[in-house]
């Protein structure tokens, strides 16, 4: 089986608030090195994607916004 994406929660999964989850970036790093496409999800409607994408680069991860899906 070829995984081609992961669907990834935001908060309590990658970051709490403005920090990463420990681990979270091994865990991203490992998607990367795999060719892994990364899908983040939020149930948060009062961002934009570029806040989230802003808020992961002060976490120290680079993504893009339209990586980043809310409801």
């Amino acid at each position: 089986m070829t995984i081609r994406g992961a669907v990834l929660d935001v908060d309590g999964t990658v970051l709490r608030g403005s920090d990463p989850i420990p681990g979270a970036d091994e865990g991203l790093a490992t998607l990367a090195d795999a060719g892994v496409d990364r899908l983040f999800c939020s149930n948060n409607p009062t961002k934009e994607p570029a806040a989230y994408a802003e808020r992961f680069a002060r976490a120290g991860f680079a993504v893009d916004p339209e990586e980043v899906l809310t409801s």
